[in-house]
């Protein structure tokens, strides 16, 4: 593990060794999606009367302690295979969920609608004691859920957008411009995404995400890693809709309502970040961390990236927080 250091909770309690028992871990997944077995690969679920579906993997043994995944807009993707084994030696079972809007699964146009779709696909699922990371453009989808449910004992905000410049740190300029058109309007965040697509198609999308990452080496040295696997993200992002597309960009950069003073204070959530990130970008992060009430820690390298380069380490925070964690209040309800 190395220096726990980048954990900051207040607290000198040594981490816990190995994930903390809660009793049988036993789930349906295997019964609930359409192929009726588990492994890297999608599958479907219809987990509403209404008929709407969640694509999801599982990866590892149904007992172990499940760990669950949402996806970020820039990698609707599997986990890296390395990850996924990583975390299985650990004691954990990794499932990864495609949100509502990406591969298969349902769209639904406002957060508390993600949600509400994800709470009905736990519910099925029949998981207990749940670590919960939520990436990127899903940490919006990830507190709300995790504000439903009492069998999610962790959550995990990887790469969190609430900054209150973030603007001023979305590099490189031609994305940061690309984005605030997306905000605009409609018809300006289809043009957006339009340009994106074409320039994948006519460059080919290792170059397209090599600047796109360019602020980050440690994402660089992911991308290079599993460069094979974005082929898969390349298409999920070129059947990417227009209307999913600006509900990303408008869920991860405007000013969040449900994000009040003190609001994750005595919960067991954690916000994670890199030691890449630039200083003014660290400076707007701990103090949205601190205006909610959040504990933090930094992971060595990469940003969008940073939990998949270190599955050793995100166990070993996990563990740690959960040693040092207090009890969890009351859920809030959350109407769709």
């Amino acid at each position: 593990m190395g220096n726990d250091n980048y954990l900051n909770r207040g607290s000198s309690k040594s981490r816990a060794r190995r994930p903390r028992a809660s009793g049988p871990r036993g789930n349906r997944l295997d019964r609930l999606g359409d192929v009726n077995r588990i492994g890297r690969f999608w599958q479907n679920a219809e987990v509403t009367p209404a008929g709407e579906t969640v694509e999801f993997m599982q990866y590892g043994d149904e007992g172990l302690r499940p760990f669950i995944i949402l996806n970020s807009a820039d990698y609707p993707g599997l986990p890296p295979q390395r990850f996924c084994q990583r975390l299985q030696a650990a004691g954990y079972c990794t499932i990864a969920v495609q949100r509502p809007g990406f591969g298969a699964s349902t769209p639904a146009p406002t957060p508390e609608g993600q949600a509400r779709i994800l709470n009905a696909f736990l519910e099925r699922a029949g998981l207990a004691d749940i670590v919960l990371m939520a990436m990127g453009s899903g940490v919006p989808i990830g507190y709300r859920l995790a504000e439903l449910r009492d069998d999610i004992a962790v959550t995990l905000l990887a790469n969190p957008t609430f900054n209150a410049e973030i603007f001023e740190e979305l590099r490189p300029e031609w994305f940061a411009r690309l984005v605030e058109q997306a905000m605009a309007s409609p018809a300006m965040a289809r043009a957006s995404l339009t340009w994106i697509k074409g320039n994948a198609r006519l460059f080919g999308h290792h170059q397209l995400f090599e600047k796109w990452y360019s602020k980050h080496p440690g994402d660089l040295e992911f991308l290079k890693a599993h460069g094979d696997e974005f082929d898969e993200v390349v298409s999920a992002l070129l059947a990417l809709d227009t209307q999913t597309f600006r509900n990303e960009i408008i869920m991860s950069l405007q000013p969040d309502p449900f994000l009040t003073q003190g609001r994750f204070s005595g919960r067991d959530m954690l916000a994670i970040s890199s030691e890449e990130t630039s200083a003014s970008w660290k400076r707007g992060f701990e103090a949205e961390v601190r205006r909610l009430g959040l504990s933090r820690a930094y992971l060595p390298a990469g940003d969008s990236f940073a939990p998949f380069l270190f599955p050793d380490r995100l166990v070993g925070l996990v563990e740690q927080f959960a040693r040092q964690a207090r009890p969890s209040g009351l859920r809030n309800s959350i109407q769709a």
